[in-house]
């Protein structure tokens, strides 16, 4: 049987936000279980499906173009009912197509598949050079933070100090930041997502670190390296800024996009 390697396209969020990664492999995996997918499996005692998320999301922080790379066997033929006799073919036009449609029938509250790319073999496994992120903070604190992050991005380097882990420096895995508005399509108050807004009303009845409407926000967009090292990372830059309560006043922290390396992105073109 020819195996085939996929890469899935994902959003990651509303409260699924707050499930840990590997708590989210498992669903992952149940989710595959029920639709009748069957993944290629690691070999030894305790064989595992053979996936792999290039770089995981911390807790709390939505993706909304995520990366899982999965390997498969095949599919379980449908009219049986999926039972462990059930036959595995390989034979369907395109992995990509039939896993997007059964993935579809068996959905996960805050999961969303947008892409499904049955990678040949000159696709080489996900190699990241960035990671973009997304916050809403208040305008009111424009200037001040606007004058601290020239003083970093203008710095050598910028040291931080990290609860638990190796200290890191801010200013080497910092590419860019940049201040604009909100579009219509990131705005946390716009957002398709029913358990976004659920989230601000109740804080909103708590009477306590009520959000700030849209329009007394602007967004702050981050890109940062990803590397073999310790990397620093958005909430590392938000602690520098001295904002690192946003989240905790309502404001979502977000992973926008994964850049890949051109050699194993499927969507470059020669």
């Amino acid at each position: 049987m020819v195996r085939r390697r996929v890469r899935i396209r994902f959003l990651k969020s509303g409260m699924l936000r707050y499930l840990g990664h590997r708590d989210f492999v498992r669903a992952i995996e149940r989710l595959l279980r029920r639709a009748g997918i069957v993944p290629a499996m690691t070999e030894g005692f305790h064989p595992k499906p053979k996936m792999s998320f290039p770089l995981a999301l911390a807790v709390g922080i939505e993706g909304w173009d995520e990366i899982l790379e999965l390997e498969l066997r095949g599919f379980l033929e449908e009219p049986s009912g999926f039972s462990e006799k059930c036959e595995v073919r390989g034979d369907y036009p395109s992995f990509a197509e039939e896993l997007l449609r059964r993935t579809g029938r068996e959905p996960i509250q805050n999961l969303v598949f947008h892409t499904v790319t049955d990678l040949g073999p000159e696709i080489k496994k996900s190699l990241i050079h960035n990671a973009v992120y997304r916050i809403e903070i208040p305008r009111g604190l424009l200037a001040e933070i606007a004058s601290k992050l020239t003083e970093i991005l203008t710095s050598g380097t910028w040291p931080m100090e990290r609860e638990n882990r190796s200290p890191v420096d801010l200013r080497r895995s910092l590419v860019s930041a940049t201040f604009s508005e909100i579009s219509a399509e990131h705005s946390q108050e716009n957002r398709e997502s029913p358990n976004v807004r659920e989230i601000s009303q109740s804080v909103e009845n708590s009477g306590a670190n009520v959000p700030i409407k849209s329009g007394d926000m602007v967004e702050l967009t981050m890109r940062f390296a990803v590397t073999a090292g310790a990397d620093a990372g958005p909430r590392e830059l938000l602690k520098a800024l001295g904002i690192a309560n946003v989240e905790a006043d309502g404001a979502i922290l977000s992973r926008m996009a994964l850049e890949l390396d051109p050699a194993t992105d499927e969507r470059v073109t020669a």
